[in-house]
């Protein structure tokens, strides 16, 4: 018990000396084949986490309440935030016509527990400090029927700001004894 505390304790000092990047929420889109669009989602969950089930408690009670649920507890109660927002995830096409439904790869619910427990313990050792989260990564895949030369993109409300890259990638390829390869950006 004492090297799992110790251990959780010396994780939540690892946190706190991260180094520091932007907190808002990010989404990358890459349209891998004209009708197959790959999104990836950096998320802050924990901070997400909140703003969906109990914006009005203040953040530590939050973390104490959930980090310390029952692990079965907690998934059905993660896999209620998860399906509100993926049903708030809207991928249109430009005529704002649906372009099927995404097929998405959430956290699992332990992870994420784990997650909502180092923070509690960050705030703990430093209650003065800012609690910092790495980002979670959420990812989905959608295949359309439909060519997708651009497309709207809508989160919801509890997302808050999202920063959206997106891209076609090039493809080259490199074969040995031939002359190097143009890569063009």
């Amino acid at each position: 018990m004492l090297r799992a505390v110790c251990s959780l304790v010396l994780a939540a000092l690892a946190l706190c000396a991260s180094a520091h990047e932007s907190t808002d929420n990010r989404a990358t889109l890459v349209l891998r084949e004209p009708t197959h669009l790959v999104v990836t989602l950096y998320v802050g969950y924990g901070e997400l986490l909140h703003r969906t089930l109990a914006p009005q408690q203040p953040v530590v009670d939050f973390l104490a309440a959930h980090a310390s649920m029952s692990a079965e507890e907690f998934a059905r109660v993660v896999v209620v935030a998860q399906a509100r927002w993926q049903s708030g995830i809207a991928l249109r096409s430009a005529q704002d016509k649906p372009l099927g439904d995404a097929v998405w790869a959430w956290p699992k619910p332990a992870e994420v527990q784990q997650l909502l427990r180092m923070r509690l313990m960050q705030s703990l050792v430093d209650p003065s400090r800012a609690a910092h989260e790495e980002p979670t990564e959420v990812r989905a895949e959608l295949r359309s029927s439909k060519a997708m030369a651009a497309l709207k993109v809508v989160f919801p409300p509890e997302f808050q700001k999202v920063i959206v890259v997106s891209y076609r990638p090039s493809q080259v390829t490199l074969e040995p004894g031939k002359p190097a390869a143009l890569v063009q950006f």
